[in-house]
């Protein structure tokens, strides 16, 4: 037998702890997970993130800051434009690994600050119903925003949103016309990304039209389809906005079940 070469010990002991080394990273970088889909990343920084585990890291912080922020914070669309904003300053690092730390680190520091000042105000806000029942909103001053969430449906069906304010409500006279705008997402959707599904709707003046249901009178806003705009399956969570819309007595927005005509706008 041809005797081991002196230099063959050290060789593997090498090649064992360069595999130790590089398991190890791996390991650390499957624990590290982004606030986003990294089968999904398209761009040179989100692949960056999924790649390094120390950013990996600073985008769950992130994420984790933002979600929590933004479930806190009244002023919803400045937070997203806040957001689109860093978005941007961050992607133009491109694959600068040292920028885009720089750029978490700064964002994350504004972001927990911002989260430290805002009050936390109880229970989770997005609220669940059924199809059928209603959100009772007690005062409209301009703009007000709900979340709402609806459940997974298994059949398809068309949903009508309806309107009722309290009639003896002495600031439901509009100059105008009002505003109403539903965006739709699934609950994993991260703003700055594209969500697995989205829907959104308008309805301003003319186009939001009366309504009686038994004794109520209100205003139809508008309508989507389960099975057709948003999919069968899917939890559903949507942002519904009023603006221009001031009243001082209570209200409700209703989601109803609706075989929807075809000569009926959708």
């Amino acid at each position: 037998m041809n005797p081991t070469p002196p230099w063959f010990a050290p060789l593997i002991s090498l090649l064992v702890l360069s595999s130790t080394a590089r398991a190890g990273d791996a390991d650390a970088l499957a624990a590290a997970q982004p606030g986003f889909d990294c089968q999904r990343a398209r761009t040179a920084v989100e692949r960056l993130v999924c790649s390094d585990a120390d950013l990996a890291r600073a985008d769950a912080r992130m994420s984790a800051a933002y979600t929590a922020l933004a479930l806190r914070w009244d002023e919803d669309r400045s937070l997203r434009r806040t957001q689109r904003r860093w978005l941007r300053e961050r992607n133009a690092c491109g694959a600068d690994a040292a920028c885009v730390a720089a750029a978490y680190a700064a964002h994350n520091t504004v972001l927990e600050q911002a989260l430290a000042k805002v009050p936390d105000l109880g229970p989770f806000p997005w609220t669940t119903a059924p199809a059928g029942s209603a959100w009772r909103i007690e005062r409209i001053d301009d703009t007000r925003v709900l979340r709402i969430t609806i459940p997974a449906a298994a059949q398809r069906r068309t949903l009508q949103w309806e309107f009722y304010p309290d009639p003896d409500d002495h600031r439901h006279l509009f100059t105008g016309g009002p505003y109403t705008e539903v965006s739709c997402r699934p609950p994993d959707a991260r703003e700055g990304y594209a969500p697995r599904f989205s829907f959104h709707k308008r309805r301003a003046g003319p186009a939001i039209a009366p309504i009686t249901r038994g004794a109520r009178s209100g205003y139809r806003l508008m309508r989507m389809t389960l099975g057709e705009d948003l999919p069968l399956g899917e939890e559903i969570r949507c942002s519904f906005v009023f603006s221009g819309w001031v009243l001082d007595r209570g209200s409700e927005l209703v989601l109803v079940p609706v075989d929807a005509p075809a000569t009926m706008p959708r």
